[in-house]
């Protein structure tokens, strides 16, 4: 197993966001049973949908999300999955679709939180991503599995 140094970057990110939303679906399910609202869960603009089924979701999305980082190919499925998942839902938001479920309307909060986790999963799935794992490893190894990809062999 691999510890915190040897992680890749898409691993780390898929850690990191999956512990936030343990914490976003564990602090909106302690607003909800406690009644006591923070002040940014009130007023026009809430940033927390208080609904315990969407937090159960988030809660289950984050602890995937962190079990998915031990392995960067586990990581870097999490975030293809989370960057559609995530897109979508920020899409039928801003669509108004959603309204039943606490998203109400392209100007909730919650589209957009949504909408950047998608875009950052998916850059972490991205090429772009995959260039600075790639910069930090042996460029031997890094040809041999380059090699290996494209089913090419190196000149003599």
């Amino acid at each position: 197993m691999r510890n915190a140094r040897q992680q890749s970057p898409t691993q780390r990110f898929i850690l990191v966001d999956g512990v936030l939303y343990v914490v976003i679906g564990v602090t909106a399910i302690v607003v909800e049973l406690t009644g006591v609202r923070p002040y940014w869960a009130s007023g026009p603009f809430p940033v927390l949908a208080l609904n315990p089924i969407i937090s159960l979701f988030h809660i289950t999305v984050g602890l995937l999300w962190i079990v998915a980082s031990k392995s960067h190919r586990s990581a870097m499925l999490a975030c293809l999955m989370g960057g559609v998942g995530f897109g979508a839902v920020s899409l039928l938001g801003l669509l108004g679709a959603l309204t039943s479920i606490g998203i109400s309307g392209p100007a909730a909060p919650t589209n957009f939180i949504h909408l950047l986790t998608a875009i950052v999963s998916t850059y972490y799935v991205s090429a772009g991503a995959q260039d600075v794992v790639i910069g930090r490893v042996d460029s031997d190894a890094v040809s041999a599995g380059s090699r290996e990809i494209w089913n090419v062999t190196p000149k003599q």
